[in-house]
């Protein structure tokens, strides 16, 4: 009966170290398995796993949004990180994100913190980030559009020029009394603004002055549409309002600026190189920057 009793339990501890084994094996398949897959979903950057993913079309390569906003704006050029390909487009690979997602589901402790993804939420540069505001300014447009329609204001002696309102503080751009440059002057750019401040010092022209040349080149029609391409169709008669005003100055300005000839601007200046995204730059406010590359240009990258 003992010996019996004995077999018994031998060929059930066989068993269970049949069954730890075989649960080893597979744990340690199903680890290999998920490393092998995880490799494939990892940012070149951070080296963690793929957040809001974008993917530079031009190489294939991907990148969280966050990081690769990062980099740019770190970076005088923007060129892929890994391969250094140029002339790039970018766009939001949502693909990858679903897979990390599903990924995820079964490997939650890979998973990083909240704050570190709210952090690269906020850096990721290719994400709409404007929708809202964009919704919110198509509201605004549609409120005073309503409002010009049932006030019968749309474009009359004592309306705006730009946005057809009517009310009190409207005034011909010309009686415009310049004092001080905008603060929205080429989108906040303030290496260039200083450019513009430098040379006025050295023309020993005030900031009026630099108005009033800017009111005989616009009387004259010396700004075709590329330089001032939303207000070229402006005379100095035409009225603002003081809402759109700060607008046509800093347009106008940014005319008066791309007409200034290279022999009067110094070397240093006029030999930087043209920043592929010109004026709509979003890095330009970052004066290591705007000192590097020239924003008086236009956007000749998409």
């Amino acid at each position: 009966m003992s010996q019996k009793s004995t077999q018994k339990e031998k060929v059930q501890e066989n068993k269970t170290e049949k069954e730890k084994e075989t649960t080893t094996k597979s744990n340690k398949a199903k680890t290999k398995k998920t490393g092998q897959f995880s490799k494939h979903l990892v940012c070149g950057i951070c080296g963690e796993l793929f957040y809001q993913t974008v993917i530079i079309t031009k190489c294939l390569h991907c990148f969280c949004g966050g990081c690769l906003s990062t980099y740019f704006q770190e970076n005088d050029n923007e060129e892929c990180p890994i391969c250094n390909v140029s002339d790039l487009q970018v766009k939001n690979f949502e693909l990858l994100d679903n897979l990390v997602r599903d990924f995820l589901l079964e490997n939650p402790e890979k998973e990083r913190k909240k704050e570190i993804l709210e952090e690269l939420n906020k850096k990721n540069g290719f994400l709409d980030e404007n929708k809202n505001n964009k919704e919110e300014t198509e509201k605004k447009k549609k409120k005073k559009k309503k409002k010009i329609e049932k006030k019968g204001q749309s474009k009359t002696k004592n309306s705006c020029s730009i946005c057809s309102l009517s009310g009190n503080q409207i005034q011909p751009i010309k009686e415009y009394n310049l004092t001080k440059l905008p603060k929205s002057l080429f989108s906040y750019n303030k290496f260039e603004r200083g450019v513009l401040v430098k040379y006025l010092e050295d023309q020993d022209f005030s900031f009026q002055d630099m108005w009033e040349q800017i009111m005989k080149a616009l009387e004259n029609g010396a700004y075709s549409s590329t330089d001032a391409p939303n207000f070229h169709n402006l005379s100095p008669n035409d009225k603002s309002c003081e809402s759109c005003l700060e607008g046509v100055v800093s347009e106008l300005i940014y005319s008066y600026r791309t007409n200034i000839p290279n022999s009067e601007l110094p070397p240093k200046i006029t030999k930087r190189q043209n920043c592929w995204y010109g004026r709509n730059c979003r890095t330009q406010k970052k004066y290591d920057h705007s000192s590097k590359l020239n924003h008086i240009c236009e956007q000749t990258k998409k």
